[in-house]
């Protein structure tokens, strides 16, 4: 049983990875909102000072 294209707006593999892999894998605090104007998404990450040294200012 197929879903109303309706139904189905938003609802893709990349949204599945903003919304449920990044916080798993990440921990990270996910927050996306499908408007009439368009998406908006936001992500936060933890950073930790003890990441082995990849980002160093």
């Amino acid at each position: 049983m197929s879903m109303p294209a309706e139904d189905q707006i938003g609802r893709g593999q990349g949204r599945e990875l903003i919304e449920q892999a990044l916080p798993y894998q990440m921990k990270a605090r996910v927050r996306f909102d499908l408007d009439p104007d368009g998406v908006r998404c936001a992500i936060s990450f933890p950073v930790s000072g003890t990441s082995g040294g990849a980002l160093r200012a």
